[in-house]
């Protein structure tokens, strides 16, 4: 048995190593591979990982559409998916299917290894078991921006229909205001209606704002302009701000909802994780080899 001093990673110079491996990796969870990298005297783990390093310096020297996208990392997310009266993020749905765009595209790729070229990483890429189901459901309620779809459920469908019609009504009514008040003078030709506080607003100048029945919401840092909610369109900004909290509220509903139905995806989605890191941590000690023109 050896034992190494504390210091040994710096004296023979592999720390230098490890950040310039680390420096190749494309995301997070591969580094933290590259921190986990340790001394091996495993003759068999030895050949495997050099099999593997080198097929993927094959690949990155000879294939120019391996698809080394970004990833983030989703293990968080697929550990809170198990608990049960847990809800995910928007923004970790679209995370994940960011994760499933990714695994779904490396899939493809050594499918075209008809000549079983690379046996090793096809090995690790063909353990995923691609979930078509929980893909196709995000799909159908992400748009692609990574929002909510109207479509996600007939009650948002509803809400945002609503939320749009009163928020029109509310902006011709405005507009009919300020044609008014620009004709009195007590607004500028070059304003028009604003958003102050989640309401819809007119910019009056302060010398007329007594002239217009309505709540003042603020004014400018000059204080010649006054930012005021007509009493006319009072009641409808009202509505607005109600049907805004519905549509939060049926979103998380919704979020919560998915969350349920894609419980049992969880461990599945964890592994799918693991393998992108594990291609990252790969490819990035590949791109170190070819820097240094390192052979097997």
């Amino acid at each position: 048995m050896f034992f190494y001093p504390d210091n040994f990673e710096s004296k023979i110079g592999f720390d230098k190593i490890r950040n310039l491996i680390k420096s190749e990796c494309i995301a997070a969870p591969a580094k933290s591979l590259v921190d986990d990298i340790a001394f091996s005297t495993d003759i068999g783990c030895i050949r495997h990982s050099l099999a593997l390093t080198g097929e993927m310096m094959s690949i990155c020297m000879l294939k120019d559409n391996y698809p080394a996208n970004n990833y983030p990392d989703v293990s968080q997310a697929a550990s809170r998916m198990r608990v049960e009266g847990t809800s995910l993020q928007l923004f970790e749905l679209v995370d994940i299917r960011t994760v499933l765009e990714n695994s779904r595209a490396l899939r493809a790729f050594f499918r075209t290894d008809e000549k079983n070229e690379f046996p090793n990483l096809k090995k690790i890429v063909d353990s995923i078991n691609f979930p078509n189901y929980l893909y196709d459901r995000i799909q159908s309620v992400l748009t692609k921006n990574g929002d909510i779809k109207d479509t996600a459920s007939p009650e948002l469908r509803e809400i945002r229909s609503s939320l749009i019609s009163t928020q029109e009504s509310v902006s011709r009514k405005l507009n009919t205001i300020l044609t008014s008040f620009r004709e009195q003078g007590w607004v500028s030709k070059d304003l028009s209606a604003t958003m102050v506080n989640g309401r819809l607003v007119l910019p009056i100048e302060t010398t007329y704002k007594r002239k217009v029945q309505g709540f003042v919401h603020d004014e400018s840092a000059s204080g010649k302009t006054s930012y005021i909610e007509p009493q006319e369109v009072l009641e409808k900004n009202n509505r607005i701000r109600e049907l805004e909290l519905s549509e939060a509220r049926e979103i998380q509903k919704i979020l919560y909802d998915l969350t349920c139905e894609f419980r049992p995806y969880a461990d599945n989605l964890k592994n799918i994780s693991q393998v992108l890191a594990e291609l990252d941590f790969i490819r990035a000690k590949a791109k170190f080899a070819i820097s240094i023109e390192a052979i097997i």
